[in-house]
């Protein structure tokens, strides 16, 4: 088959199961939404965004550099063998981050993080598998995969939080999810783990170079997720995080709904690619067009219907974050084109590029919430200041394309 109409049967075809999952998974939000408080949302993101440190000082994207290299005989061995030893590495700082944790915060965070990092042990080796399906344009099968064990971890969450397990039940979608995955991928791949791999010093070499200059980039595009949240805790405590966060969920659904297309699909598409012009110009086209036809009738939505909206997916006692929704409507038009913006350039290896943009946003929001604090404003106009820097990130981004494209 033609690898164009390949990509194209594979996008479609992923993203129609992709939402199939993602319905599911809305389902379950909105039984947890109805379910628990704010502050227990508030909690588990908290825990999560003190994770976004481990990820932050072990993000290699070996997933994308081996997607990125052209395929050798001793290529996935090599990814493999460094995919392990990230493992430790991973979970060696997120256990010295948990300890620290502990004294920082109150036992329950503490014990969130440490369960968190165990769970994630498999989560590099995962990423080596399913990275080996994406380059072999399996995405169908990678999609099923992830969303039974994203659909598994959720209805036990969904039980969880029926009997009364409060951010407990939350937790433990967080732990099973990553769990599930690794399990199901490695029995329905076909692939094995090995201890006595095939690995080359040369092609880990490669595989590193590449990896070494995404560490930065993802780190920062991690710091650009996690930090504020960290932030608007440390301000205004877990209640008020979890109204952001809940409201966030909401914003980004179009991002995770067109996922398959500007994040999987979309950086494997400029990576193969990448030295065909006119092809690259007018996929890009396409994505941006479909991106705004699918986000801004939505994002209108979330600006104009705030408390409706709120009111109708998770009920009265979340009315409260209407504010936070309104104000952050346009993160669902903005997010989909960074995202695609951001596979454009990784797809080039321009990691460079991200690691500015995302230094951009974090150090407009960083000195936003800092100066709404200090004058004393409503802590919505957190929203605003998100909205914002991310403006700035998405403007910085487009103006490098529009300079390379040219």
């Amino acid at each position: 088959m033609d690898i164009r109409k390949k990509f194209l049967k594979a996008s479609f075809s992923g993203a129609g199961m992709a939402y199939l999952f993602h319905a599911i998974n809305f389902g379950g939000q909105i039984f947890l939404a109805r379910l628990l408080l704010p502050q227990h949302f508030g909690t588990i993101v908290l825990a999560l965004s003190i994770i976004g440190i481990v990820d932050m000082l072990t993000t290699l994207a070996i997933p994308m550099a081996y997607i990125h290299a052209e395929e050798t005989e001793n290529l996935f061995d090599s990814a493999m063998f460094l995919s392990y030893i990230y493992a430790m590495g991973k979970l060696i700082i997120g256990l010295l981050i948990a300890a620290i944790v502990y004294f920082v915060y109150n036992k329950q965070v503490s014990l969130f993080v440490l369960l968190i990092v165990l769970s994630k042990i498999f989560v590099p080796i995962t990423g080596i598998l399913t990275a080996k399906l994406q380059k072999d344009v399996q995405f169908n099968k990678e999609i099923f995969l992830r969303g039974i064990a994203s659909s598994f971890a959720l209805l036990i969450a969904v039980i969880a939080a029926f009997s009364g397990l409060g951010s407990t039940s939350l937790l433990l979608r967080e732990i099973l999810a990553p769990l599930a995955a690794f399990f199901l991928i490695l029995y329905f791949s076909n692939m094995k783990l090995r201890l006595r791999l095939n690995y080359s010093w040369e092609a880990i070499k490669g595989l590193l170079h590449y990896s070494y200059t995404m560490f930065f980039s993802r780190g920062s595009e991690i710091a650009y997720a996690r930090i504020p949240l960290l932030l608007v805790e440390r301000f205004y405590g877990v209640t008020v995080l979890g109204f952001l966060s809940q409201t966030m969920y909401l914003t980004h659904l179009m991002n995770t709904l067109l996922g398959t297309f500007t994040q999987k699909v979309a950086f494997v598409f400029y990576s193969k690619f990448r030295e065909q012009k006119e092809r690259k110009r007018k996929g890009m086209r396409y994505i941006t067009a479909g991106i705004i036809i699918a986000t801004v009738p939505l994002s209108l939505a979330f600006f104009f219907f705030p408390k409706q909206i709120l009111s109708f997916l998770w009920g009265e006692k979340w009315i409260e974050g209407a504010d936070y929704l309104k104000y952050l409507a346009f993160f669902t038009l903005m997010f989909p084109l960074v995202s695609n913006l951001k596979s454009y350039f990784w797809g080039h290896a321009e990691n460079w590029i991200v690691l500015r943009a995302c230094i951009i946003g974090v150090a407009a929001f960083t000195i936003g919430i800092i100066m709404i604090k200090l004058l004393g404003f409503p802590f919505f106009f957190v929203s605003v200041i998100m909205s914002l820097s991310t403006l700035a990130l998405l403007s910085y981004l487009w103006a490098k394309y529009a300079r390379a494209s040219g």
